[in-house]
């Protein structure tokens, strides 16, 4: 008969999904449905580290446990597969440290994108954002301005974008872009563009839970950038945001989404600060020497910083 669920499977799922995030891949993803099951069954999982070799190989050891196929076989509690995790975050580091002292290397190989993981609710209109980045725009608002700030910010959105928030917003559904250009010019008109930058960071400490606390703590920061295609396809139903990424430095580029305004324009690169200084980048510097609303053909921001 079937296992009751437990904490085992849980971690089994934390970990197929800690997988994809890290290699861009599913850890049993094959040509089709029956294959995939087999080697789901057999525990078949090509190490995380010999797919993206930035990871640490200690990785390996602890991903693959948390999916073998006996429960038995893997974590006691999602605890201690967490623990596992923070383990290997003292080791990251002193790779780093030791990087910092030796000749650079080439830059890390880029993950290819995931073409089932592409949103398309409406692939000829406008685009669209997911809910989960409109989830915490009030929370915010009420934590840093208060009840008078919500009113205040709602009296200032067009009255199209204003009915959205009338309904809590749902995490996995889609919503017209316009929505977040016109919640960033309200937060703007009703304080300072500081607010988009902090708005930035609280997102993102918002939306963090178990998986990502630990891909941060293990990710350097230009493993983070690297994958920024990958969080922007979650997020929104066109463009793609491709980057370049070596150690110390990231160049991002947004193509195929021209419906940006300046302060959504600064709001992008808020976000990608945010994800540098959380993945422990020092002084990050950043520039935006081509922008869509000066007629380049995309936009791209430049990123430096120091390694801790």
């Amino acid at each position: 008969g079937a296992t009751a669920a437990s904490e085992r499977s849980d971690q089994y799922s934390l970990a197929a999904t800690f997988y994809e995030c890290v290699t861009g891949q599913r850890p049993f993803g094959r040509s089709s449905t029956y294959e995939t099951m087999r080697s789901a069954v057999a525990g078949r999982v090509a190490p995380p580290s010999s797919i993206a070799a930035s990871l640490p190989a200690g990785l390996d050891d602890v991903l693959t446990r948390a999916m073998r196929p006996t429960p038995d076989d893997r974590f006691d509690s999602v605890s201690d597969f967490a623990a596992a995790l923070e383990g290997l975050t003292e080791e990251a580091r002193r790779e780093r440290r030791l990087e910092s002292i030796l000749p650079t290397r080439d830059a890390r190989r880029s993950q290819p994108a995931l073409a089932h993981e592409q949103p398309s609710p409406s692939p000829f209109g406008s685009p669209r954002i997911r809910g989960t980045g409109l989830v915490p725009l009030l929370p915010f608002i009420d934590q840093t301005l208060g009840s008078q700030g919500r009113a205040l910010l709602l009296s200032r959105l067009p009255r199209e974008s204003a009915k959205e928030f009338e309904t809590p917003f749902v995490a996995t559904a889609w919503y017209p872009f316009s929505v977040a250009l016109d919640a960033a010019d309200a937060l703007v008109a009703i304080g300072t563009p500081r607010l988009l930058r902090d708005l930035a960071a609280f997102s993102l400490n918002y939306a963090t839970n178990l998986i990502f606390r630990a891909i941060f703590k293990i990710g350097s920061p230009s493993f983070m950038v690297a994958r920024s295609d990958q969080v922007w396809r979650k997020y929104y139903s066109r463009g793609r945001m491709v980057s370049t990424a070596a150690k110390g430095r990231a160049s991002v580029e947004v193509q195929d989404f021209p419906s940006l305004r300046p302060n959504y324009d600064r709001f992008i690169q808020y976000s990608i600060e945010a994800v540098l200084v959380k993945a422990h980048a020092l002084n990050c510097i950043a520039k935006h020497p081509k922008c869509v609303l000066r007629g380049d053909p995309a936009c791209v921001f430049e990123f430096k910083w120091q390694e801790r």
